[in-house]
């Protein structure tokens, strides 16, 4: 009775909240110069440039946490790309290496907390120049409009704690964000500038270079615009065939003539092995043997029913972040469990919903984030790192100076917990938010029957058919892509209004 009260209540409030929010983009005008002084200044005197200060000073609180919050990945690929733990392709080669390199330049000059710092900073750069040009691009619609847009981008914890937190995650989704910029400009223009085709390119590429499963968002997206009437189909054939080159020379090429391997293909799996546990858990008793032996080829068997999490997949794979715990299945063994996983789907699919929804309802639910997001300041000591991958210390005394986590960074931490804690303010920062910011922008478009514009929205929409099978529940650094891009979306909605006006 609770939750379908809270079901039909929040699609209540969804509905309202999109009525009201079309009736506004519909009626709006396009911006003029502004009376308002503060906005004249704001958006009319140096449209982009102000607009980027204004991001880095709404982060400084976070910024000035020095040198930043590496979070656990990152210590993994500086271990890797320095040959303390062999190196392969669970983290995105290029990343790895790139990493590797400023790590290495920072110690060159003293202090591994320098090359911290560094990324740091450089991202920092990228997160404000990304959303400057957002806001720079939408200078058609209200003046207000584009001031919530800053808002979002500049206060929302979600997206603003990572100006300081460095993951792949994020350069990813920057580059998912240029993407969509680029594609909309494309539908926009019907052709794209040389210096644009350039760009386009560029960040199909990095968009495969430093996530793994850039090349599932990327392929069907640059596919699918191959057939849109009106766009060069020579500017996205050969953004196309970038992604395939690259995608094939790392993978086909380089990694096995460098003898890299290509990680665990058991991250792909992080939903049927959740559903599989979940049966195991509940069902137990009803397996037959010959299903448990083949099960357990796989994953661990006898602990799979105490190690499920509902939330997180990484418990049933193998022990959270710890290297060689993942059993790496034989084509045969793979085979063997799919068609177990196949077969028990079709027996117990209440055990398999039930596994699904548990494992991706926060990416949905309204006010719903997980706890493990709101400790984005603190800093992942790579000492910890050491002891998931039992590095012998006397060997390496030298390695890896403890970060220490200050006591400024821990208080500045409760910011983000607080706005998360209070009622209202959460339904609007976290990861749901944005889902269903760019659910509403593609409803509109299909209301004004803006098709083609829902190309756009593409890049975002495959992003979260990622995010449902990943090994983690509203995990937003996974979420991060259309996060960026979801109120880009809503603005880009004002100008079809203009447009069809």
């Amino acid at each position: 009775v609770k939750y379908t009260a809270l079901f039909v209540g929040s699609g209540l409030i969804f509905f309202t909240l999109a009525y009201l929010l079309f009736g506004y983009i519909e009626n709006a005008k396009p911006a003029e110069k502004s009376d308002n002084k503060f906005f004249s200044f704001f958006f009319d005197r140096k449209p982009f440039f102000i607009p980027f200060c204004a991001f880095i000073v709404a982060w400084i609180p976070y910024l000035v946490c020095y040198p930043g919050s590496p979070c656990g990945d990152f210590w993994s690929q500086i271990f890797q790309s320095l040959g303390i733990i062999p190196l392969d392709n669970n983290y995105p080669l290029f990343s790895t290496l790139t990493y590797g390199a400023v790590m290495k330049f920072g110690r060159a000059l003293g202090s591994d907390n320098i090359a911290v710092f560094i990324l740091t900073v450089s991202q920092t750069v990228l997160m404000a120049s990304l959303f400057a040009w957002i806001i720079y691009l939408l200078r058609r619609i209200p003046h207000c409009a584009r001031f919530v847009l800053f808002l979002i981008f500049a206060f929302t914890p979600a997206v603003a704690l990572y100006a300081i937190y460095i993951a792949k995650d994020m350069v990813y989704a920057f580059w998912i964000a240029v993407l969509t910029i680029f594609l909309f400009l494309l539908i926009r223009q019907g052709k794209l500038s040389p210096i644009q085709t350039a760009g386009f390119i560029v960040a199909s590429a990095m968009c495969v270079l430093w996530r793994n499963n850039g090349i599932h968002t990327l392929v069907p997206t640059l596919f699918i615009m191959l057939f849109i009437k009106g766009v060069s189909k020579k500017q996205v054939a050969a953004s196309f065939i970038t992604v395939l080159v690259v995608y094939f020379a790392i993978h086909k090429v380089i990694m096995p003539a460098c003898n890299i391997s290509e990680g665990s293909i058991t991250e792909m799996l992080s939903l049927p092995f959740q559903q599989t546990a979940r049966t195991v858990k509940y069902r137990g008793n009803e397996i037959p043997n010959n299903e448990k032996e083949i099960i357990d080829k796989i994953l661990d068997y006898d602990n799979l029913s105490e190690n499920y999490c509902p939330f997180r997949a990484d418990n049933v794979k193998g022990e959270p972040m710890k290297a060689g715990t993942q059993k790496q299945p034989t084509p045969e063994e793979l085979k063997s469990y799919l068609s177990v996983w196949l077969s028990q789907t079709r027996r117990y699919p209440l055990e398999a919903f039930a596994a699904t929804a548990n494992n991706t309802y926060a990416y949905f639910a309204p006010g719903k984030e997980r706890k493990s997001n709101l400790r984005k300041l603190l800093t992942s000591s790579p000492e910890i790192r050491m002891e998931y991958y039992e590095i012998d210390r006397n060997k390496y005394p030298n390695d890896f100076k403890h970060l220490d986590c200050s006591m400024y960074a821990k208080t500045v931490s409760f910011l983000p917990k607080a706005t998360y804690q209070t009622f209202i303010l959460r339904n609007f920062t976290c990861v749901s938010f944005f889902t269903w910011l760019m659910f509403a922008a593609c409803f509109f478009m299909i209301k004004r029957r803006a098709y083609r514009y829902l190309l756009v929205a593409l890049p975002g929409l495959f992003t979260l058919l990622v995010c449902l099978a990943s090994p983690v529940n509203g995990e937003s650094r996974y979420a991060l892509p259309y996060m960026f891009c979801a109120p880009f979306l809503i603005g880009i909605c004002f100008l079809i209004a203009q447009d069809n006006k």
